[in-house]
């Protein structure tokens, strides 16, 4: 199937989702990863973390308009109405309202097949310790995230103010970023950029994990071409 024809077929497939419910774009790269990641695994339950923002639990419904899922869950520190308004089409769906940097958090879901990571890691200050997290909860995992290029990855506050607002795609006086570099809680913040974590450190860390890369692709560019998205489905090693 050549670019232009998957293209449309994806668009064919989320029309309805699309059109009638969410009123939005998705991105055509994280379809296909969640694609690829239930055409390789019987994938039968899985965990959206942080699948509400921006996006209304987009890609968790489009996962169980697309495959008979016994077990679903989305995970976030808040839910909106269209969430909330749509879990009610799917009895298997379940809402936990949690921060993913705590362990507590995972222990209120049930082991599942797989765990969808998209744009994320970048928002956690330990964001091995997440991933560590994931692994005792699932097979596998689909890890979308703005890539940094380089060899190391990079905490980015600690760049200082001008170059972490020359890399970030945020203005100064936006939420959340106004006072990231006066005031103290705000540092820590899940809610902003913080970290620039490149493929060599995340392959590193699930190798560690006992998981393996079983296929990748290329997302959007960022304003900073620093920055590339990029996808993975990472398996667990048998």
């Amino acid at each position: 199937m050549n670019f232009v024809s998957e293209i449309r077929n994806y668009k064919n497939r989320i029309k309805y989702l699309r059109e009638k419910i969410f009123r939005m774009k998705p991105s055509h790269s994280k379809l296909k990863l969640i694609d690829i990641a239930l055409e390789k695994n019987k994938i039968q339950s899985f965990a959206d973390l942080g699948g509400v923002w921006g996006v209304d639990g987009f890609y968790t419904f489009y996962i169980l308009s697309q495959r008979e899922i016994s077990k679903a869950y989305i995970i976030d520190d808040h839910f909106t109405k269209k969430v909330i308004n749509q879990t009610i089409n799917y009895p298997q769906l379940q809402l936990i309202q949690g921060d993913v940097r705590f362990p507590e958090t995972f222990q209120n879901i049930d082991k599942v097949d797989l765990i969808l990571l998209f744009d994320v890691l970048l928002h956690q200050v330990n964001w091995q310790q997440v991933l560590s997290f994931c692994t005792e909860r699932a097979e596998v995992l689909a890890v979308y995230n703005p890539q940094l290029h380089g060899e190391k990855s990079l905490r980015l506050l600690d760049l200082g103010e001008e170059a972490y607002f020359n890399l970030v795609p945020h203005a100064k006086k936006g939420p959340y970023y106004q006072d990231l570099f006066t005031a103290n809680e705000e540092r820590d913040s899940p809610a902003v950029w913080q970290w620039g974590i490149c493929d060599a450190d995340l392959m590193d860390t699930l190798t560690k994990l006992d998981f393996q890369s079983i296929c990748s692709l290329d997302g959007e560019y960022w304003p900073n071409k620093s920055f590339r998205s990029k996808g993975f489905v990472f398996q667990r090693v048998k």
